[in-house]
């Protein structure tokens, strides 16, 4: 560890990193040293409040002596990052989804688990306290259905609208749904899905569908559905999980069991994660089991994204090995 703390990188230093600059800049004994973009002017900008080096070439950036790495980048954008953070040794964290390829996520571990680097992944839903109350109550209980959903409005710009660049609002966005229904329900070794363009693409140049259905199969004998679409002026995003005689209902702003008679663990039992801090206390000590998505973790829920545009496109099921 480097003598004022750790000394920690950002590879992008969009709307996301700058979240996650804030969660650092929260903790003692860590400086944000080091920020990089391709865009010089916020680049400057965003390491001027931080008084950090500010760079537009990540390969510049990594010749700083520094104890980990931010890669916060859109999804077409990984791979040589990750690759020139790993030949450095460097832990990292890194948000997803975090390819648009299976192939490109199993280089990329392969290269961490030969330097068995510390990794994290950016789901950050895992750490929230309501979460950990919900694995608490689904414990030893037979699940019976999973129903997620991540309804939303079209997001605008460069790069999220384009299925060649985000992977489609399953890859890029509800992934994060995806993501808590294997956090919460298990293993998904079934696919089924289907995607249309219902509104948009026709005249505005937009590729990603904007409706989703998919059908999950679980490994412990549990079905899934995951219905998506970016068509609304709202955003509405949960999970429903149905156990003998019960209802769990998720929302990020609550946390229900029906009937009101079946009880949920008392949340004082479980404190609020942060991300940042655990990842970056993994740095400091060597201890990495407070991650609760490291990158061999994040790939199972990639792969799973993935399958469902597969599916969709194929008109097939797909089975996950």
């Amino acid at each position: 560890m480097a003598a004022k703390g750790l000394q920690v990188g950002f590879i992008g230093a969009g709307g996301m990193a700058q979240s996650h600059m804030k969660g650092v800049a929260r903790l003692s004994d860590v400086k944000i040293a080091a920020i990089c973009d391709v865009d010089e002017q916020r680049a400057q900008s965003v390491a001027k409040e931080y008084h950090a080096a500010a760079y537009t070439d990540f390969r510049a950036m990594l010749r700083k002596k520094l104890d980990a790495v931010y890669i916060v980048l859109p999804p077409f954008a990984h791979g040589e990052v990750e690759k020139a953070v790993i030949k450095k040794g460097l832990p990292f964290l890194v948000e997803k989804p975090i390819a648009l390829s299976a192939k490109l996520g199993e280089k990329i571990l392969d290269a961490v688990e030969k330097k068995n680097l510390i990794t994290c992944v950016g789901y950050q839903l895992r750490y929230m306290s309501s979460i950990q109350q919900a694995k608490a109550f689904l414990d030893k209980k037979t699940l019976g259905m999973i129903v997620g959903y991540y309804w939303s409005e079209m997001i605008r710009g460069a790069w999220w609208p384009y299925m060649e660049k985000s992977g489609g609002q399953v890859v890029e966005q509800a992934t994060h749904i995806v993501d808590l229904m294997r956090d919460l329900g298990g293993e998904i070794v079934e696919v089924d899905a289907r995607m249309e363009q219902r509104v948009h693409g026709k005249n505005d140049g937009i590729t990603i569908p904007d409706t989703y259905s998919v059908r999950f199969g679980f490994a412990n004998g549990a079905i899934g559905t995951l219905t998506t679409c970016c068509l609304l002026g709202e955003w509405n995003i949960g999970l429903d999980i149905m156990v003998d005689r019960a209802r769990l209902h998720w929302k990020i702003d609550e946390l229900t069991v029906t009937p009101d008679s079946v009880a949920l663990p008392a949340v004082e039992s479980f404190k609020a994660g942060d991300i940042d801090a655990t990842f970056l206390n993994a740095v400091k000590t060597g201890d990495r089991s407070a991650i609760r998505s490291d990158y061999r973790d994040a790939l199972k829920t990639l792969k799973v994204t993935l399958a469902a545009t597969e599916s969709a496109t194929k008109k097939k099921t797909i089975v996950l090995k």
